[in-house]
């Protein structure tokens, strides 16, 4: 009698973890690119934004689920920058996620953005940012009452 007390125990236990997994809630769904910068200046800011299905974990874990924007710059090489999530909500079934980078050169950057947790994988359209230049030298200054400190 025991034996089967153990048994139901471990299999119903087993079936509750393996339901509460995390996972993005449409396996067929994939990354839309919902809002971008087309033209931007070197050393300015740029924010790209990303619609993604509802994710059922912890969003701050990137075991659990990663999302990376992933840019060539205008002089081939490849950076990965993360995304993180802005909202996730269950009952519209979606999450934006928010990619910022400042582009160091001048050109034409291509990004994608990919998304993957244990059970989804999934990758957006490719994008083009044309990057002009600017009269600055980017954004970080000293603060004036203490030279020590970055504004």
């Amino acid at each position: 009698m025991n034996t089967l007390r153990i048994i139901a125990f471990c299999t119903i236990t087993l079936a509750v973890l393996f339901s509460a997994a995390p996972v993005f809630a449409a396996r067929d769904a994939g990354v839309n690119i919902i809002s971008f910068t087309k033209k931007a200046q070197k050393y300015a800011l740029v924010r790209i934004e990303a619609q993604l299905p509802y994710f059922s974990g912890n969003i701050d874990d990137p075991s659990a689920a990663r999302v990376d924007l992933v840019l060539r710059t205008p002089s081939g090489k490849d950076m990965t920058v993360p995304v993180f999530c802005r909202e996730n909500k269950r009952k519209t079934g979606a999450s934006i996620w928010e990619a910022r980078f400042t582009p160091l050169e001048e050109g034409k950057y291509s990004f994608m953005i990919k998304a993957a947790s244990p059970s989804f994988s999934a990758e957006s359209s490719s994008e083009d940012i044309q990057v002009k230049g600017t009269s600055g030298d980017g954004f970080l200054r000293k603060c004036a009452k203490n030279p020590y400190y970055l504004m």
